[in-house]
């Protein structure tokens, strides 16, 4: 399956944007996070991103990536949006810090089979 420009756009964005988001929170712990908001707030940016690229991305390369948990992305996007006073930053914490490598990994991985590395 080909990877059109725009898909590879978005794909980019997930990659690039999850990689900022692990360098952000480099080695904190969830206390030492929660003592800096401007991580905090760096952190939720970067979800919202990552989750805004990744409903976009066409519905030939989400299967084609079906282990990424696309609803679970953009939905994490609009809760942090719209739900903004609510922040559960222990979420966040857990995603970047967890799902975040391998995900960028996988996704990496992918453009550079489809001919499009990073």
């Amino acid at each position: 399956m080909p990877l059109d420009e725009r898909d590879a756009t978005r794909l980019r964005d997930i990659v690039i944007w999850s990689r900022k988001a692990i360098a952000i929170l480099g080695r904190r712990s969830y206390d030492e996070l929660m003592t800096n908001e401007e991580k905090r707030l760096a952190l939720v940016r970067c979800v919202e991103i990552i989750g805004e690229a990744g409903e976009n991305v066409s519905p030939g390369v989400k299967s084609a990536l079906a282990s990424i948990p696309w609803p679970a992305m953009y939905g994490m996007r609009n809760r942090l949006v719209h739900d903004y006073g609510n922040t559960n930053y222990r979420v966040v914490y857990d995603v970047v810090s967890g799902d975040l490598p391998g995900m960028a990994g996988q996704v990496a991985t992918f453009m550079a089979e489809q001919g499009h590395p990073l």
